[in-house]
């Protein structure tokens, strides 16, 4: 499960479009409106080339061209070396290529960034993100919480997500599941997220607020948007709330979607 998390479910935040907002959430690109997300609004004339430099090596970055990114990240410090978004987006590209020399240098960057800027956020998020592949994820949960507690930062509820699942790997359940309900009453929608409190709530036997917390996820996201670990979830709570119009729809899904049988049985999810 912790391999699965650090794969599927952390998520960085790079630069998607070339406009005044400097980044974009992987999952919905979320922009941000805090100020000190641009490295301070009073730009001079090299900050502003900077603050291009950076958000073209983004959009290479999304598009796989890291040798083009890196060309710009250069370029961006160059003109201003304390443009904190430039440091902050050199650390994902060392680690977006992977090679251990490059993970070793990322480290350094995402801390300038956090140095430079205490109020950029995303540093803090994507630091976080680096932190736990680094398999030191006690490390990245206060960068995760600052970035969740910072209202008015719109990456807040992808840090909250990002607090839950590295408290999971932790085993922290109690604190993770706080951080996953925290994220959802911000309007989160990952799918993971609901997976993870699921899964935790039938283990403590807790049916009830589980069959909640499902209720309310059938009003935002289409069974046929669900996986196979939210559906056979969904099957085991239907049937202990002997709720068999529910049940029988989510098996029909569950055959739709998998027709040669899927990976996931309700032995997985607990009884």
């Amino acid at each position: 499960m912790v391999k699965r998390m650090k794969q599927k479910a952390f998520k960085i935040s790079v630069v998607a479009v070339l406009s005044v907002m400097l980044w974009a959430c992987q999952s919905a690109q979320h922009g941000s409106g805090h100020a000190s997300d641009y490295g301070k609004n009073n730009f001079t004339d090299k900050t502003q080339v900077a603050k291009i430099r950076t958000q073209m090596a983004g959009q290479f970055i999304l598009a796989g061209r890291l040798d083009d990114a890196k060309r710009q990240l250069d370029m961006a410090m160059a003109a201003d070396d304390r443009f904190a978004p430039s440091h902050d987006m050199m650390g994902v590209l060392l680690q977006t290529e992977g090679s251990q020399q490059n993970l070793a240098k990322a480290d350094g960057f995402f801390r300038m960034a956090i140095r430079l800027d205490a109020d950029f956020m995303r540093a803090y998020n994507n630091y976080g993100v680096y932190l736990v592949q680094a398999g030191r994820a006690a490390e990245a949960v206060g960068y995760f919480e600052r970035a969740g507690s910072t209202l008015g930062y719109e990456g807040r509820i992808q840090a909250l997500e990002n607090l839950g699942f590295a408290l999971m790997t932790l085993g922290d359940k109690a604190r993770a599941e706080a951080a996953f309900y925290r994220a959802i009453d911000g309007g989160s929608l990952n799918l993971l997220v609901y997976e993870q409190l699921l899964t935790h709530l039938i283990e403590r036997g807790n049916i009830t607020q589980a069959k909640a917390l499902l209720d309310g996820l059938y009003r935002q996201a289409p069974i046929t948007a669900w996986h196979e670990k939210l559906l056979v979830l969904g099957i085991h709570i239907a049937k202990q709330t002997n709720d068999e119009p529910k049940q029988l729809m989510l098996v029909q899904m569950l055959l739709d979607k998998y027709p040669k049988g899927g990976q996931v049985t309700l032995s997985d999810v607990g009884h």
